[in-house]
């Protein structure tokens, strides 16, 4: 989702994967086409989650749905 929620973060996800494609180590893949360390992503993707993938965003756009319980017989 974050790769794609944004044009630069995209091109560096396709160079990622033709890194990849390449036989290159994911980590070494990852850092050179991000430019950032493992941690320092781990964090940028932290910081994104709770920016942008709250529950409190989510919680507001679905209808609250009716719920029935029935006790069923003891069969």
């Amino acid at each position: 989702h974050w790769f794609f929620s944004d044009t630069e973060r995209r091109t560096q996800f396709q160079a990622y994967l033709a890194d990849i494609a390449k036989g290159t180590d994911s980590v070494e893949a990852m850092e050179r086409a991000t430019g950032m360390s493992l941690e320092q992503l781990r964090a940028a993707l932290r910081r994104y989650t709770r920016a942008n993938l709250s529950r409190q965003r989510v919680a507001g756009r679905f209808p609250t749905p009716e719920i029935t319980v029935t006790r069923l017989p003891r069969s």
